[in-house]
């Protein structure tokens, strides 16, 4: 898998820039900050920087202008050819409205939307049903009239098989198995384990909990990644196993209900732990709500964090990872639209670092924790 940090330093740069021009930061027709103040912010020389800016500037992005500084000229990634319309491939989606009941694709979806639209195109929302037969069915129904597709993970193996016989170009949110070093943009996901394993060891805990579902059923690649970097973070800090409990969730794994459920399985148990990472969203808001109800003091009495996917959600005192899915949505649409600006079939992956946010139910340990933020 190619990681952000095994890419050139002025490459990645690069990348870094064209997603702040994709989100709105520096908007077209109006000018980036001085070389000199992005090379600081972006933590490396301005040499690097200017590699980077000159990049753009040979991609018809930037412009040079003497006295005045570097304009953005148009969006990266915008393209003036083929059918201009785009389709983004659902799981189990009937229809184009179950979007919004499924925070995880929403914000995703905000981001590919808002590029593609920017760059002119049009996005077609299909949904793959629930069968292979289905996926088939739509797939072969839309490939002539669509220039590429975005898919989400989904009977991964038949589905790029389906859209290989296509010939056009697409890219998935993954990865989706260790070998996998294309065509992707995903959270960093390992990474995310093992920034929250280090913040609770930073903040003194001593004894550690993970809700997961590692040993409660199937999971995806993605999220046993995410529970692998947690337990070897907490290994590489020296904790033994026996100061570690795995709690299974239980029903819909990843509901609040199933959250509510663990926790209150943690607080009966006579030597539970005193700092809990759980490796989802509503699962993290069901384990907190009843920590507010048992009247639990957070962070003295335990420790918890969670990750986060919904920033319209968030509950501002719990401490959550980042793992900004609206930018995995602008860089997949803009990786989209040079491979079919160049006609291409690969683009090495992206992973994007998460973030920390501190809340209220950790200790703030921020100078410790590279890439923290106050809620």
């Amino acid at each position: 898998m190619m990681r952000n940090n095994a890419l050139p330093t002025a490459h990645r740069a690069k990348m870094r820039l064209v997603g702040e021009i994709l989100n709105g930061q520096f908007p077209v027709d109006l000018f980036l900050a001085p070389e000199r103040a992005l090379a600081k912010r972006y933590g490396i020389s301005r040499v690097t920087m200017r590699a980077a800016i000159e990049a753009l500037v040979r991609e018809g992005v930037l412009q040079k202008i003497a006295g005045k500084g570097t304009l953005v000229c148009k969006l990266p990634g915008a393209v003036t050819t083929g059918n201009r319309a785009v389709g983004i491939l659902f799981p189990y989606l009937k229809s184009a409205a179950g979007i919004a009941t499924e925070h995880w694709y929403g914000e995703i979806h905000l981001g590919l939307h808002y590029t593609f639209s920017r760059a002119g195109y049009r996005v077609i929302v299909l949904g793959l049903g629930n069968e292979p037969h289905q996926a088939r069915a739509t797939i072969e129904s839309h490939q002539d009239t669509v220039d590429g597709f975005v898919t989400f993970p989904y009977l991964f193996d038949e589905l790029a098989l389906l859209l290989n016989r296509t010939g056009r170009p697409w890219v998935k949110v993954g990865p989706h198995a260790v070998d996998d070093a294309v065509n992707y943009v995903a959270p960093n996901n390992f990474e995310c384990g093992c920034l929250a394993a280090h913040h609770l060891i930073a903040g003194g805990g001593r004894r550690f909990g993970m809700f997961g579902v590692r040993g409660a059923g199937p999971t995806t690649y993605n999220q046993q990644r995410c529970e692998d970097g947690f337990l070897f973070g907490l290994a590489n800090a020296g904790v033994t196993p026996d100061k570690v409990t795995i709690v299974p969730l239980t029903g819909q794994a990843w509901s609040m209900e199933s959250g509510a459920d663990a926790m209150r399985r943690v607080l009966q148990q006579p030597s539970r732990p005193d700092a809990i990472f759980v490796a989802g969203f509503l699962t993290a808001l069901g384990a907190l709500n009843v920590c507010r109800q048992a009247q639990l003091p957070l962070p003295d009495a335990l420790a918890l964090m969670g990750v986060d996917t919904n920033p319209s959600l968030r509950d501002f005192e719990l401490t959550t990872i980042d793992t900004n899915l609206t930018q995995v949505g602008h860089l997949l649409a803009d990786m989209l639209l040079r491979m079919i600006a160049k006609q291409s079939q690969t683009e090495p992956g992206v992973d994007i670092m998460p973030k920390l946010i501190q809340g209220k139910t950790t200790r703030s340990c921020i100078a410790s924790v590279a890439g923290a933020e106050d809620a």
